[in-house]
C-alpha cells in the first residue's frame, strides 16, 4: 500500500495528531505560508492558472463557518509545526495492523511543488473546531489519482491503532456519501479513542477542482450529522471563490 494520499489527508493527519495528543490550533492572522511554485488550473485561454499561497490565503480569509464566524488563516509556522509533529510522532510509532503503517506515514507528505493554506474557527458551544485546507498541485491527474487512492486506503485501513510515546490512539474510519460542487468528492467520519479515555469524532469532506483540493474538517466530542451539510457548503464556497 505504498502510495501518497497527501492531498486529502496531510493536514487532517497533522491536526488529528495534535488534537489527539492534547494540542489545539490557535488561529491568528499572522505569518505567511512558505512560498512554493504555483500550480495549474484550466483557464478559458487554455493556459494553466496559478495559485500562490497568498491566493489560497485570500480565499480562506473570505470564508465563514456555520455560525457565521469568519475563518482565521493559520500561520504558516503553525501548519509546518503540525506537519513536523505528525512526522516525528509517526517516526517512532507502532501502527497496527502493520499494513496501515505506510498509509499513516504518507499522510504527512505534501506533493512536491504544491501550494497550500489553512484556516480554522472554534465553537465554544459545540466544543468543536472547524478547519479547512486548500492544496494546489502542478498536475490535475495528481488530484484525481490521490482521491481515488484515499478512498481505497480508507477501505483497507478502516480501523487501526497508533502507539507512540507510551500512549495509544485507536481510530475507526467510516466513509460518507457526499456530493460537493467539485469534480470529485470524498467524505468520512473518524472516531478516535484517546489516551485519556475520552473519544473524539472527526468529520471531513473534500472536493476537487482541476488542480485544487479543498478539505473541510470538524473535530469535537460529538460531531452531529448536520455537520456534513456544513462542511459541504464550506468546501463549495472555497471552490467557488477559487475560480
Amino acid at each position: 500500500m505504498a502510495r501518497n494520499t497527501g492531498i486529502y489527508a496531510v493536514f487532517l493527519s497533522a491536526m488529528l495528531m495534535l488534537a489527539a495528543c492534547g494540542g489545539e490550533a490557535a488561529p491568528e492572522e499572522t505569518g505567511e505560508p512558505a512560498a512554493s511554485p504555483a500550480v495549474e488550473s484550466t483557464q478559458a485561454t487554455g493556459e494553466p492558472k496559478t495559485y500562490t499561497n497568498d491566493d489560497l490565503k485570500e480565499v480562506i480569509s473570505g470564508l465563514e463557518d456555520a455560525q457565521g464566524q469568519q475563518l482565521s488563516v493559520l500561520p504558516a509556522a503553525q501548519i509546518d509545526q503540525g506537519l513536523a509533529a505528525g512526522k516525528e510522532l509517526l517516526a517512532d510509532a507502532t501502527i497496527t495492523p502493520e499494513a496501515c503503517s505506510m498509509f499513516a506515514t504518507e499522510q504527512t507528505q505534501i506533493p512536491e511543488g504544491s501550494t497550500y493554506a489553512a484556516g480554522a474557527s472554534q465553537s465554544a458551544e459545540e466544543k468543536s473546531q472547524t478547519i479547512i485546507t486548500l492544496t494546489a498541485v502542478k498536475d490535475p491527474k495528481v488530484i484525481a489519482d490521490q482521491l481515488e487512492q484515499a478512498q481505497e486506503s480508507m477501505r483497507e485501513c478502516a480501523e487501526f491503532e497508533i502507539e507512540a510515546q507510551g500512549q495509544k490512539i485507536s481510530s475507526k474510519i467510516t466513509p460518507l456519501e457526499v456530493t460537493t460542487d467539485g469534480e470529485q468528492s470524498l467524505g468520512s467520519i473518524t472516531t478516535q479513542e484517546l489516551p485519556n479515555g475520552q473519544s473524539q469524532q472527526v468529520m471531513s469532506v473534500a472536493g476537487t477542482q482541476g488542480t485544487l483540493a479543498a478539505t473541510a474538517v470538524k473535530i469535537g466530542p460529538d460531531v452531529q450529522e448536520k455537520a456534513q451539510d456544513e462542511l459541504i457548503k464550506l468546501v463549495n464556497d472555497a471552490l467557488a471563490q477559487s475560480k
